[in-house]
């Protein structure tokens, strides 16, 4: 993940020469004048000019044989069809000028609890490629928990990786039991997965059902959060002992 948040890269030819200085977005690389996503492109996995061989894909920066991260293979390549513009949904499937790809389908707005950042919606509370802000990519061997990067991966919080979000998918709408199913706009995500109501004690926050006394992201109120280094306990944000 180290090539993440790289801004104003020189472009790199064909030829390894390099072109004018361009400036790509977060999670992009300049490759032969053109901005490019190194994550999920298989002509350029990695770095620039490293083509993944027939058969293999490129995900998350490496050739494989499969797609990971809660991405699916489109032409060739891997997707998070929760947010991609040009295949939002389903491969293949760009949206409109002037709307936006939001949990799979295209809006004129992001979700709750989202932000556009170049053109895609993005949870700026676990995307590791625009954590806490747009354009504030995490490092190598970080993500990203409660806007803030930390080292670790997802699995050692408990969490899944889908995407570039690390995602509790026992409460997630966006990801309900696995990574890219989601509820519809009337139902919540419990206990993986997705009901009409929030059982008593529950909260509905972002279409998930959260309990404010203990959730980290929801403490004592909806999207109230606690920083990395703290726990949520008894509905407030205190200080790890």
């Amino acid at each position: 993940m180290a090539l993440l948040g790289i801004w104003g890269c020189q472009a790199v030819t064909h030829s390894g020469e390099f072109d004018t200085l361009i400036s790509c977005p977060s999670g992009s690389l300049g490759c032969g004048g053109v901005c490019v996503d190194v994550e999920f492109d298989r002509n350029h996995c990695g770095s620039c000019d490293l083509t993944c061989t027939e058969g293999l894909v490129c995900s998350e920066g490496a050739c494989g044989t499969q797609c990971g991260g809660g991405t699916t293979i489109c032409n060739g390549s891997c997707v998070d069809f929760t947010s991609s513009p040009n295949n939002c949904g389903t491969c293949g499937h760009a949206c409109p000028e002037n709307t936006i790809c939001s949990q799979g389908e295209c809006t004129s707005a992001c979700a709750v609890g989202q932000t556009v950042c170049d053109g895609q919606c993005h949870d700026l509370q676990t995307d590791i490629r625009d954590c806490g802000r747009c354009g504030n990519a995490c490092g190598a061997g970080q993500i990203c928990i409660g806007g803030g990067c930390i080292a670790g991966n997802c699995g050692t919080f408990g969490l899944t990786r889908c995407g570039a979000n690390c995602v509790n998918t026992k409460n997630d709408p966006d990801h309900c039991g696995i990574c890219q199913q989601a509820c519809t706009k009337d139902e919540a995500c419990k206990d993986s997965a997705c009901v009409a109501a929030c059982p008593n004690g529950q909260t509905t926050c972002n279409n998930a059902c959260v309990d404010t006394t203990s959730d980290p992201s929801h403490c004592g109120d909806c999207n109230t959060l606690c920083i990395p280094t703290q726990k949520c306990s008894k509905s407030q944000c205190v200080t790890h002992t």
